[in-house]
């Protein structure tokens, strides 16, 4: 739709691809997820500065689609390079800093290095902690994945 009412290779664009990739992933069609997040994350290279947020959420997804499909070094180095300009972005901290930094101790998770997946998860927990209230999904789920990683059920 979007293709119809702006030129070819619009910043708008990019949105699209990445909703279809979204939905892709959640199908479990980890390839064509890939192929949609990294055609908006070539877009908005194209059109965002380095430093833009856009650029930080195509890095995060394509980041998540590897980590689900095992490649779990290559997840995390496209995790670590959206928290840089998260962080950059949002220096007093934002959810998705935490979000990031989630989806990074899940990378370390899998790879078995629980002393830098549980340093990932404390550090999204502090964020959430301060700007979510106690009963939000995401803290909840970053305190499971706490216990999950130490042992402490």
């Amino acid at each position: 739709m979007r293709e119809k009412f702006y030129p070819s290779g619009h910043i708008e664009t990019a949105k699209s691809l990445q909703t279809i990739g979204m939905i892709f992933e959640q199908l479990g069609r980890y390839d064509e997820a890939l192929d949609y997040h990294q055609r908006a994350l070539k877009m908005r290279k194209k059109f965002c500065q380095s430093g833009d947020v856009r650029i930080a959420i195509s890095f995060s997804q394509i980041g998540s689609v590897l980590n689900q499909q095992g490649k779990y070094n290559e997840g995390l180095d496209y995790c670590q390079q959206a928290l840089k300009i998260y962080e950059t972005c949002f220096p007093s901290g934002h959810v998705d800093v935490g979000r990031i930094l989630t989806n990074i101790g899940l990378c370390y998770e899998n790879q078995n290095n629980r002393n830098m997946a549980l340093d990932s998860y404390q550090r999204a927990l502090a964020l959430f902690e301060m700007l979510l209230p106690p009963n939000h999904p995401f803290r909840i789920k970053t305190m499971n994945n706490i216990r999950r990683v130490t042992g402490k059920d």
